[in-house]
């Protein structure tokens, strides 16, 4: 999958009208196999079906319509990295897909005895044409909902799921015609009926086939790599202390997933996992599922320094010796710069420190578990009511609680009365992201993004460090508890 806006403009159209092309030889084929069988039941028969055909061009001529657009809109927002306007136009269009296809069904309903009559040679033709079109027209109304579906789906440079339903369909098709028809293995003859359900059937599969690949959280996983596939940007993915932040519950798919898909589209991976070193989920873990792992030794981190330090992870030898030549001006040798790097080395002082804390770094995790628990017991007996504070919830036993980080409605004065009472807190972000004045130029305003925003009003990081003493967990959950508890002023 790729950002449609970026790269050769001809391979683009190249690919949108191939598959154009492909779609029109697809709809062509089921008539054909419809004929195919058809014919066996004389030539009256053939006609009906041929009659009934001729409406395929003209939903075909509307539908592509529709298409072009969907693809159009879906594919400039792709390209801007504007979620809303990308969920804007495929709900636009698919609004105006079903619209336009349940005013063809009734105004084809309505007169498809006028239309067989019109064209018909005689009255077994008539009939028979009536007869297919009271299931072909449901099938063709169809038409409109998958093909704005599809068109999405290609807006994101996405043109496997089209390919892959329109084949089955079609083989499909082929398989439940003579059963439809001439009840092979059932007994049951519907003749030229038959083939409008094989028609019906089909499209009804296909349609369930699209809306899932469109709408499942495999596509969610998509629609991240396709704003990076073919762009030269890789995808970041951010692990938190308790592992990988990309869950199927936020809507993307899962961790193992998302890297097996972006190795399929060649997407490189690069995971912040900045606060979560030793942190797991999901069997992983956190800095070795990408290209590369970033981890932060800021010392309030969980593996400090004495200043500003990190640590870079990867298992591919050469993009190690790339980060080793960009660490130190890119000079290979020394005065020699085969790219254009920076000072990023680790001073020796930090680095000897981080040799001697990184063996007592599990120690260390099983320490701010243990508190964290301790914690978890002490606010479970309190029985809290939610809106006074919702402790963390445990997703997943490879938390390493960098931080402890509770929510309340009354945040402000509850963290203005554990300082009062010297108990050390912090608020971990005040200000969301869109927030910001660096940002501006985005144009977000206050409810743009609500759940981030309520999450900076109500977060508070309590004391959790390896040292901590059990008393001093208890302090700090008495006070909050005696705090919360009195009658607000």
């Amino acid at each position: 999958m790729q950002d449609m806006t970026t790269g050769s403009i001809t391979r683009h159209l190249l690919k949108t009208t191939s598959f154009m092309l492909v779609t029109m030889i697809f709809q062509t084929l089921y008539l054909l196999i419809d004929l195919y069988w058809v014919g066996r039941l004389g030539k009256e028969a053939v006609a009906a079906v041929a009659i009934a055909g001729n409406l395929t061009f003209v939903v075909l001529a509307v539908t592509q319509m529709l298409g072009v657009g969907t693809t159009t809109l879906v594919s400039h927002a792709t390209g801007a990295r504007d979620k809303e306007r990308a969920n804007l136009a495929f709900n636009q269009s698919q609004v105006l897909s079903l619209c336009v296809g349940l005013l063809f069904f009734v105004f084809a309903m309505a007169t498809r005895g006028i239309y067989a009559e019109a064209l018909s040679a005689d009255e077994e033709t008539r009939r028979l044409a009536d007869e297919y079109l009271l299931w072909f027209i449901p099938a063709m109304a169809l038409q409109f909902g998958l093909i704005a579906m599809a068109s999405a789906l290609r807006g994101t440079g996405n043109f496997r799921p089209g390919m892959v339903v329109q084949t089955a369909t079609v083989i499909l098709n082929i398989v439940l015609a003579p059963v439809f028809i001439f009840g092979w293995g059932t007994g049951i003859v519907l003749g030229v009926a038959g083939a409008a359900h094989v028609q019906c059937s089909a499209r009804w599969s296909r349609a369930a086939q699209v809306a899932l690949w469109a709408c499942g959280p495999v596509a969610a996983g998509m629609v991240v790599l396709a704003r990076s596939s073919g762009t030269g940007r890789a995808v970041v993915l951010w692990s938190g202390p308790w592992g990988w932040a990309v869950t199927p519950a936020a809507g993307v798919a899962t961790p193992r997933a998302l890297v097996a898909l972006a190795a399929q589209r060649g997407v490189p991976i690069v995971e912040d996992a900045a606060q979560a070193i030793g942190a797991s989920s999901a069997a992983l873990r956190s800095g070795v599922a990408g290209s590369f792992g970033c981890f932060s030794c800021f010392p309030s981190k969980n593996l400090g320094a004495l200043g500003d330090a990190g640590i870079l992870t990867t298992d591919d030898p050469e993009l190690a010796r790339r980060a080793r030549l960009l660490r130190a001006h890119g000079a290979e040798p020394k005065y020699y710069h085969a790219l254009i790097g920076g000072n990023f080395r680790l001073d020796a002082l930090q680095a000897a420190l981080l040799r001697v804390k990184l063996p007592h770094l599990d120690a260390w995790t099983a320490a701010r578990r243990e508190h964290a628990a301790h914690y978890d017991r002490l606010f479970t007996q309190a029985a809290l009511a939610p809106e006074l504070l919702t402790p963390p919830v445990r997703r997943a036993s490879g938390h390493i609680y960098n931080q402890y980080v509770v929510r309340s409605g009354r945040r402000d004065a509850l963290l203005a009365h554990l300082r009062a009472q010297q108990i050390g807190c912090e608020v971990y972000y005040p200000l969301p992201l869109h927030s910001q004045v660096c940002f501006a130029q985005l144009g977000h305003s206050p409810g743009s993004y609500p759940h981030a925003e309520r999450a900076a009003r109500e977060v508070l990081a309590l004391p959790m460090y390896p040292e901590l003493e059990p008393e001093q967990v208890e302090r700090v959950v008495a006070n909050i508890v005696e705090f919360l508890q009195r009658e607000p002023p």
